[in-house]
């Protein structure tokens, strides 16, 4: 019966070619995937211990799929889950976070993320998931052929819904009336620095107005957002166009922009600006002229959940001439994550 052993060796070479083949299979697979992930975690640097295991299999002698080659081919597989997790939970972080900007620059305490609103100009990515802040206010302005005038408010604003922030504002401004508002802001987009996001508003002028004294001035406000953070630079652009709700049709657009570079971990410098134009309604705004803007040198520093800013320029907002005016606004809050 001697005949029979040559079928017998022949299976168990065909068989032990097969697990030669499964094995070099699982072992390729998963030093592939293992590049994959550390190169990811590595920003796609050379990985030259993994490279020569994947691109030499046959270096592996071992006739069997032995307890030796499991733990190898086990090992290899925990690491690679292991470096795939901690590569989802980031890019799992950066998209949910969509509010978190990308800067080098800055520190691990708060930064713009967590600010929505400094002076004038909205950031498209709102404020971070769960964070709450305030901040308090000052303004001041003089112009000549009027008197100087000292305002100054508050404002609240909370995100708790990821890509969701609410700001509530109260302010005394710069033509003397109290004008509180309410604004939503919602992150549509954010990737590599650049975040796209819309706005609405709702926003009182004034009260105690109209000929008899015994109105409500307000407007509704919408607008998109644009930002970018990212290489120690910033950017915010806000194009909005707002109706008042009364029977004039008062029509106006507004574009803000904010813009500047973070020299230190603590200090952003830059320039905060808004300009508004009379599309429809009384024609003339106070200051005797269709437009109007504001704009001024800014810094923002931060230290731990605290932040201060203070904002300086040239204005026609709020004035009643024709001149141009001066304007400071600052600022001191704090946000809690």
């Amino acid at each position: 019966m001697r005949h029979s052993s040559g079928p017998v060796s022949q299976r168990r070479d065909g068989s032990s070619s097969l697990l030669k083949v499964v094995r070099r299979a699982i072992f390729r697979i998963s030093n592939q995937f293992l590049v994959i992930h550390v190169r990811h975690l590595v920003g796609h640097a050379p990985v030259k211990f993994v490279a020569l295991t994947a691109d030499r299999p046959s270096r592996i002698r071992s006739p069997s799929l032995g307890i030796g080659s499991i733990m190898k081919t086990s090992s290899l597989f925990c690491v690679a889950l292991l470096c795939g997790s901690q590569v989802a939970s980031a890019q799992s972080g950066s998209a949910d976070g969509a509010n978190e900007a990308q800067n080098p620059a800055q520190s691990s305490s708060v930064s713009l993320r967590d600010i929505p609103l400094v002076a004038y100009t909205y950031s498209a990515s709102g404020a971070s998931f769960k964070t709450v802040g305030v901040q308090g206010y000052g303004i001041g302005m003089a112009a000549r052929a009027q008197d100087s005038v000292i305002g100054g408010g508050g404002t609240f604003w909370a995100s708790p819904l990821r890509r969701l922030t609410f700001v509530l504002d109260a302010q005394r401004n710069a033509a003397r009336a109290f004008t509180p508002s309410a604004a939503a802001i919602v992150s549509v987009y954010a990737s590599n620095g650049f975040s796209l996001g819309a706005l609405g508003k709702f926003k009182v002028d004034g009260f105690a107005a109209g000929p008899d004294r015994d109105e409500v001035e307000s407007e509704i406000e919408v607008g998109g957002l644009v930002s970018y953070d990212a290489l120690g630079w910033y950017a915010d652009v806000n194009a909005m166009g707002g109706r008042g709700t009364g029977d004039d049709g008062e029509t106006d657009v507004e574009g803000r922009l904010r813009a500047g570079r973070a020299i230190a971990r603590w200090l952003r410098l830059g320039v905060d600006s808004q300009v508004r134009a009379r599309l429809a309604g009384p024609k003339y705004l106070p200051n005797g002229r269709t437009w109007d803007f504001v704009a001024g040198a800014q810094a923002i520093a931060t230290n731990d959940a605290f932040f201060g800013s203070l904002t300086v320029g040239p204005t026609t907002t709020g004035l009643v001439t024709k001149n141009v005016g001066w304007t400071i606004v600052a600022s001191l809050g704090g946000v809690v994550f």
